[in-house]
């Protein structure tokens, strides 16, 4: 609840008429430009209470007035434009306004700031159209200036923003910037180190693009960089523009009220979405923006009309009273609206999502709009939900000065200006200043008067004060205090004093927050104090907040000074005679006020310590006995901390209740001193506790009060948290997916805890807020003091706006004594901690029935349903007591529930019997209590299994009370209405009769039908079974009655009873073929074999037959199998449709029908009788149809004659045959014999697909025989090398392994590495290490003639003979002569090998010497043919070195020798690189081209002899490749250069 306090605006000229105003966005601040007959125009400047800004000159025209004035939106700086084209600014901080060099000659009409005041527009009427560039100094530099020639009326500018909405995670930031919609969402709290925390920053970025309208209707779009362009022509002068605050949408208003909707491109080009036109008078036509997309409009009517441009919708506000208020407003602000009274202005406030019309008869209507998901319990002020449901109506406010010409929101928080003809005046919101303290209670009903009540002596006094705008209240023993920013009033409370309240004190005091105690004032204010840091000024002062203590008078008696470390005081609090004193530091300190003078009671404790995230103390409260405090704090964030901390003051120990998600400190650790001690119990006390958290889950405090007298019992407002959109998140208990509303969580609860001395928070219960309540004043048992909504007050009892509701654990006990009281609070507080004895011990002496009622409430609040037996018995309710017994065994929450029910509490155990999801219980407890509707709802949606059920007991409800039409259709919902409604109806045959026409239901229908066919009524009979479509009965009439065949066959169609019905008819009269065909068509075909057989009808007989069911045919088949003369083959073909294949078979065999044993033998399966299959087969051998007797043997599993069948007359081994004469694993694994039988079948197909060629499926069935050597070998005749590579790795058999690794040898091993791995691999596991040396031995030789790479020859050759050292040391069964011949011949090679690798490693340190040793090694040592150490390498690596040495001599005779020593027919090329030799000398080369031409002649003679043809041929293919060889050496030689080397690449790496 707010109060709107009105400040006039003070002007320093009387006699003055205000022309204009404009009030800052962000600041409190108000620039009005008046007239004054002496002084002409002026303008001055005024704070939000009206009074002008001191040691400002305010400038003054004496022929001129300020035509235009405007506040730039975020720097206080003001730009006026006057009537003879000046031009003016000021700026904060500044005495005098800066005049601007300005072109303007004429009335500058329009100024217009960019939406980050990074530019301003100004217009004359002229049509000078001018943007200027300012600074923060005021200083104005023009950027284009464009003569229109048209004036300009409307000017607005382009957006760039990504999103006007604040999300969740940014109301923290918001609220920090001091943003009202981010902080209503919480509470009136806000923070007061906003200002010194970080600033919030928009999200938007300048965009200096705007439009310019015209009064001749010209839209004009003018860029950053001063381009004008023309983009659109109105009809008529441009009334008002305005641009979307998120998409590119350009609204229209002309003077003509037309509006239009626009889209704008990148340039600025227009393009029209959609045109209005409204009803109204122009001249007061306004038009707004209210919310993202929403459009605001009045038209000089008492209604406000709002456009939605997403959807389309438009609505109306209309001008009425408002029903439930939320704002107080002055007495003739209800009145209702005058007939010819209408709105002039329209203003919104995006902060606080509110909007404001004012009127000619100086009233302002204000709406606040609020989201879907909060409006459930608001009512609505207008015609339907859908149009307005998202705006409430707040009140009126009426101001002097007739009729208001403007009205505009700012100021920062929320300040509205309004602008009458006769003066100005300023509306600030305050929240509403209340107090309760010692049973009486103040609340503020407007801005100087307070609504007095005394709860003890029941009288309701109005007090109004005398020069005082109090913001704030505060109520002591016999006082109470007023204050406002200036000033405080004290008052004195006695029954002795007529009209009980009298002043006795007033002084000047700039308080923020006062407490009263005895008869002394304690005053957190903001005094001037000398400023020690301003040597060269003496005088020069500072404010400081300090509390001090004061008179009635005023008088300083004493200061509670605290540290400068502490920082600055934002906050009191008494609760007697305890006085907290906080800090915006964290720091909190309590005095003991009782004496004389103050002292402290617990020094000052640093909240940030041991608080995480502390950003600063909403509010703190100290219990009666000053053990405890009480925290609600705000995060670094200056978010609203969701956890309610408790101080417990004599441990130092801190806990808290989250109020977000139930959690206690006891789940997660607030600091390392906080008490570990538990109580009795703990599981029960558990499950109450957390059951109690469910129902303060997404919350956070409002407020919370200490009882005056109990010290450890507490009473928190606890309010939903605000979802993303904004809106409380009020979500249903019922089920995740429900939609129902049953169970809809309140927003606001109040939540009663107790605090043990441990400091352990135990949570006792929780109530919802009443609706007709706004908030909590205070607690004092047995009651809650709230504060009610206006239109809640009860006149009856002296109209007070305080109001007092018991605690539900006192109802009843409202006027008991203090000893029952604390016996209550005892019984309650031991109860929430588990601890049974105490509770109990607390109550003994209690003998009043209805305490233990309260008793056992208290049990069901806490789920203590053996605690609740027992106030049961002493209530004496036995009948109770019998049925919670009963309940033995069943959930905690439904013997819970059980309890409450027979306490009267029904609310509780529906909520109880919700919670644990016993439905079927609920919807039992609906019904008992007649909720019918309910009972309903929770059967549609959670308890569908009991719906019919329901629905049929309320229909019985519904008759027993006299509801015949609600009754049928529950009835018919049960669907059990084709019994009930005609029993419910058979004394009411005029009712019964109707319904019946009405009823569309067959079964009914045809009841009605056959009733009136026992009363005689034949027509009507068959007209009733003509409306439900009874065509059976419809024939039967027909055919009985009328005697009319014709009219039965229409009236049968081919509905198959009535054709059944048909044919029974035609069949008695002796019409036999119509039997058969009306039996035939509705499928009765035994009742027409029957017709059949009876007159011998065969054809018939036979059609009907073959569309028949199995029974059928085969007595259809029996018939013609019997008949005379017989028809075996009608038979046979019907026994076989009929699925009877040995009936058939035997019949077929018996009458020779070969072919029909064909067709049935096709029908024959694996589950089809083995004999009969044989028997097929055997007449298929015969007929030498093999593949078939083959398939028919498998059937038959005569597996070995089908393949003796198959081996006889290659029959083909297919894999689908194969599967079916495979035998089945035994599961038996004892039995032996079934595996042998299966192996030897396998290998037999094995055998037979190997000699038919179907080499895959042979290996498959040996391997499956387990016969991996012939699959393997069947497997190499396939030569797929992965399949033998797996085969081999999964059979793990060294013969398999050598098999495998033998195959490999055959394959490309040189030049793929995997094969090669496999092989070493194979002959590794196969322990065949003497084949895997020659393997080795293979590679050196591979590597020495393809590669000449000899060591990685060498390398292979000693793997080879580590490999037969290994063959001789594991004493292998291979050949030991053999072993040895291979070791030596193994032994010689890798001497030569290592020798002439010696020689190459040599030569790179000694070249020469490396020569010599090839020298003597070609001379002396006889290199025994080209096993080791081929000749021509030796030969090939000294001449290269002689080409390196450019020695060409020796080059030459080293081709030569090599030419006489290489076997005839050798090429010299295959030796030595000839790209880098022919580079050394033309005969060089020519020497070498000779020797290819040579060695080509030679191998061309040895392979061709004397075919002239192929020589030619051969001839021309060497000439194409000598070209080739050609150009391969030039390329290589010219690679040799780039590289600087002329030494060959050989070699492949190999993975040995």
């Amino acid at each position: 609840m707010a109060l709107y306090f009105d400040y006039q605006a003070k002007c320093h000229f009387k006699d003055s008429v205000h022309v204009g105003i404009s009030l800052h966005e962000k600041h409190p601040i108000l620039a009005v430009s008046s007239y004054n007959s002496d002084k002409g125009g002026f303008l001055f400047i005024c704070n939000e209470e009206g009074e002008l800004l001191e040691g400002i000159n305010f400038p003054t025209h004496a022929s001129a007035q300020v035509t235009s004035l405007t506040w730039h939106p975020t720097r206080l700086q003001l730009a006026i434009g006057w009537e003879n084209g000046d031009l003016q600014v000021w700026t904060d901080g500044q005495e005098d306004f800066f005049s601007v060099d300005s072109p303007h000659r004429d009335p500058v009409t329009l100024l217009k700031w960019s939406n980050q005041g990074l530019r301003l527009i100004s217009a004359d009427t002229s049509g000078s159209v001018i943007g200027w560039k300012a600074d923060t100094r005021g200083k104005l530099q023009t950027v284009f200036h464009h003569e229109l020639k048209d004036p300009v009326s409307q000017i607005t500018f382009r957006r760039t923003s990504a999103s006007s909405a604040i999300d969740f995670s940014g109301l923290a930031r918001a609220a920090v910037a001091g943003d009202e919609k981010a902080l209503d969402m919480f509470s009136d709290w806000r923070p007061k180190t906003a200002g010194q925390r970080m600033a919030f920053q928009s999200e938007q970025t300048d965009n200096l693009c705007f439009f310019a309208g015209s009064i001749s209707g010209v839209i004009y779009y003018i860029k950053d960089n001063g381009n004008c362009e023309e983009v659109l022509q109105a009809d008529g002068a441009i009334k008002k523009l305005l641009f979307h605050e998120t998409k590119d949408y350009l609204i229209v208003m002309t003077d003509r009220l037309n509006i239009g909707q626009f889209h704008v491109d990148l340039d600025g080009k227009v393009s029209e979405i959609m045109k209005v036109k409204i009803n109204g008078r122009s001249t007061d036509a306004s038009l707004i923006w209210a919310g993202e997309g929403l459009l605001a409009i009045s038209a000089g009517e008492p209604t406000v009309r709002c456009w939605d441009l997403e959807t389309g919708e438009n609505y109306l506000l209309p001008m009425e009273p408002t029903l439930e208020p939320t704002v107080f407003s002055k007495p003739n602000s209800s009145l209702p609206s005058h007939p010819t009274e209408f709105f002039t202005s329209l203003a919104y406030i995006d902060k606080k999502r509110s909007m404001c019309g004012s009127t000619n008869l100086g009233r302002v209507f204000m709406w606040k709009f609020v989201s879907s998901a909060s409006r459930n319990s608001v009512k609505m002020m207008g015609t339907s939900d859908k149009s307005e449901g998202s705006w409430v109506r707040l009140g009126t406010v009426s101001v002097d000065g007739g009729a208001i010409v403007r009205v505009q929101w700012g100021g920062g928080r929320g300040i509205l200006a309004v602008h009458t003809v006769t003066g100005v005046c300023l509306l600030c919101e305050h929240p509403v200043a209340v107090c309760y303290n010692n049973k009486v209670a103040a609340v503020q009903v407007s801005p100087s008067e307070f609504l007095m009540q005394n709860f003890d002596d029941g009288w309701v006094i109005p007090l109004k004060l005398n020069d005082v705008r109090a913001v704030g209240v505060s109520i002591g023993d016999n006082h109470v205090a007023f204050w406002d920013s200036r000033k405080v009033v004290v008052y004195e409370m006695s029954e002795n004093i007529p009209d009980r309240f009298r002043m006795i004190g007033s002084f000047a005091c700039k308080a923020d927050e006062l407490v009263v105690h005895n008869r002394s004032l304690y005053v957190l204010e903001t005094v001037q104090t000398k400023d020690d840091s301003g040597a060269e000024n003496p005088e020069k002062t500072k404010d400081e907040v300090r509390v001090r203590c004061h008179t009635f008078q005023g008088t300083v008696t004493s200061t509670l000074n605290a540290h400068e470390e502490e920082g600055e005081v934002c906050g009191i609090h008494l609760t007697t005679p305890y006085l907290i004193v906080f800090t915006l530091q964290g720091f909190v300190t309590i005095w003991d006020i009782s004496r004389r003078e103050a002292k402290i009671h617990v020094h000052p404790k640093r909240l940030g310590d041991v608080i995480p995230d502390f950003g600063e103390i909403i509010c703190a409260k100290c219990n009666s006995d000053g053990t405890k405090m009480s925290l609600t704090v705000a995060k670094s964030d200056l978010f609203p901390d969701t956890k309610l901390y408790i101080w417990n003051i004599n441990r130092d120990s801190f806990s808290y209740l989250d109020f977000a998600n139930g959690e206690t400190n006891e789940d997660n650790e607030l600091t390392v001193s906080i008490a570990k001690e538990t109580c009795k119990n703990k599981g029960a006390h558990g499950k109450a506790a957390s059951s109690l958290a469910l129902g303060i889950f997404d919350r956070f405090v409002l407020s919370h009060y200490w009882d005056k007298h109990e010290p450890k019992l507490l009473v928190c407002e606890a309010k939903m948290l605000p979802s993303n959109d904004g809106s409380s998140s009020i979500k249903t208990s019922m089920s995740k997916a429900s939609t129902n509303n049953l169970f809809r969580r309140p927003e606001v609860v109040l939540v009663t805890l107790f605090t043990s001395p441990e400091g352990e928070i135990l949570m006792q219960n929780s109530v919802t807020f009443p609706e007709k309540h706004v908030k909590l004043l205070g607690v004092e048992i047995p009651h809650f003091v709230l504060l009610q909504k206006p239109t809640s007050v009860n006149e009856a009892t002296g109209g007070g706006l305080s109001d007092r509701k018991v605690m539900r654990d006192f109802e009843g006990l409202e006027d008991c004594d203090k000893a029952t009281r604390d016996a209550v609070v005892n019984f309650s507080y031991y109860l929430s901690m588990g601890n049974m004895d105490e509770a109990f011990r607390a109550i003994k002496t209690i003998k009043s029935g209805s305490i233990w009622e309260n008793m056992a409430r208290m049990c069901v609040e806490t789920k203590q349903v053996d605690v609740g037996a027992v106030c049961l018995g002493h209530m004496g309710n036995a009948i109770g007591a019998r049925a919670l017994r009963k309940t033995a065994g069943a959930p905690l929450d439904v013997r819970v529930a059980v309890l409450a029910l027979h306490l009267g509490l029904i609310a509780e155990a529906e909520k109880l019997l919700n919670g644990c999801g016993r439905y079927d219980l609920l919807n039992k407890l609906y019904q008992d209590s007649n909720r019918w509707e309910l009972a309903l709802q929770v059967a549609e949606e959670l308890d569908r299994i009991h719906l019919r059920s329901t629905c049929y007991n309320y229909a019985r409800h519904l008759e027993a009370q006299g509801d015949i039409s609600r009754a049928i259709t529950m009835y018919e919902k049960s669907e059990t209405h084709r019994t009930e409604v005609p029993r419910m109806l058979s004394c009411h045959e005029e009712l019964l009769e109707s319904y019946m026409k009405q009823t569309k239901d067959q079964v009914l229908g045809s009841w009605w039908g056959k009733r009136l066919e026992t009363k005689g009524e034949v027509q009507g009979a068959l007209t009733a079974y003509e409306e439900v479509d009874d065509r059976s009965s419809q024939v039967r009439l027909h055919c009985r009655f009328h005697n009319d065949i014709e009219a039965a066959e229409k009236s049968a169609g081919s509905d198959p009873p009535a054709l059944f019905e048909l044919g029974r008819e035609l069949e008695k009269r002796g019409k036999i073929e119509g039997a058969v065909r009306a039996y035939t068509r509705a499928r009765a075909y035994g009742n027409a074999i029957r017709v059949c057989k009876e007159y011998d009808m065969k054809e018939e007989l036979w059609s009907v037959a073959l569309t028949a069911g199995s029974n059928d045919q085969l007595d259809a088949g029996r018939y013609f199998e019997n008949a005379d003369p017989p028809a075996p083959e009608k038979a046979v073909h019907l026994y076989h449709r009929a699925g009877l294949l040995h009936m058939a078979l035997e019949l077929a065999f018996r009458t020779q029908q070969f072919n029909a044993l064909q067709y049935i033998a096709m029908d024959l399966n694996a589950n089809s009788d083995p004999m009969l299959s044989q028997k097929c087969a055997t007449f298929f051998i015969k007929n030498k149809q093999y593949e078939k007797a083959v398939n028919l043997l498998a059937m038959a599993k005569k597996y070995n004659e089908a393949l003796d069948l198959c081996m006889q007359h290659d029959v083909p081994l297919t894999d689908e045959l194969a599967e079916k004469l495979t035998l089945e694993k035994a599961k038996d694994k004892s039995s032996g014999d079934g595996d042998t039988e299966r192996s030897e079948l396998l290998e037999k197909m094995g055998e037979i697909a190997v000699s038919q060629g179907n080499l895959h499926l042979g290996a498959k069935k040996y391997t499956q025989a387990g016969n991996k050597i012939k699959a393997m070998k069947v497997l190499l005749r396939i030569g797929d090398p992965e399949k033998i590579v797996f085969f081999a790795n999964v059979s793990r058999q060294r013969e398999i392994y050598v098999m495998a690794a033998n195959y490999l040898q055959s394959l490309d091993w040189q030049n793929e590495p995997s094969i090669m791995r496999n092989i070493i691999t194979f002959y590794t596991k196969g322990r065949a290490q003497h084949l895997l040396a020659s393997f080795y031995m293979a590679c050196a030789e591979v590597e020495i003639d393809e590669f000449q790479n000899y060591e990685k020859a060498l390398s292979a050759l000693e793997e080879a003979k580590v490999c037969l050292t290994r063959t001789i040391s594991k004493g292998s069964n291979v050949n030991s002569e053999e072993v040895r011949r291979k070791g030596e011949e193994i032994e010689r090679r890798t001497r030569l090998v290592r020798h002439f690798v010696e020689i190459q490693r040599q030569y790179k340190q000694d070249p020469e010497g490396a020569i010599q040793r090839c020298q003597i090694l070609l001379e002396e040592w006889q290199v025994s043919g080209e096993d080791a150490v081929r000749r021509g390498d030796v030969y090939a690596f000294v001449a290269e070195h002689y080409s390196r040495e450019k020695n060409e001599e020796e080059v030459l005779r080293l081709l030569r020798e090599m030419r006489e020593v290489l076997p005839t027919g050798t090429s010299l090329t295959y030796y030595v690189d000839a790209s880098a030799l022919s580079k050394l000398s033309s005969e060089v080369a020519q020497m070498l081209k000779n020797d290819r031409r040579e060695s080509r002649s030679v191998s061309r003679a040895s392979a061709i002899h004397g075919d002239e043809d192929e020589i030619a041929e051969v001839e021309e293919i060497e000439a194409v490749k000598e070209e080739e060889e050609e150009e391969e050496i030039e390329d290589k030689a010219l690679n040799k250069e780039k590289r600087g080397s002329l030494f060959r690449s050989n070699g492949k790496v190999y993975a040995i």
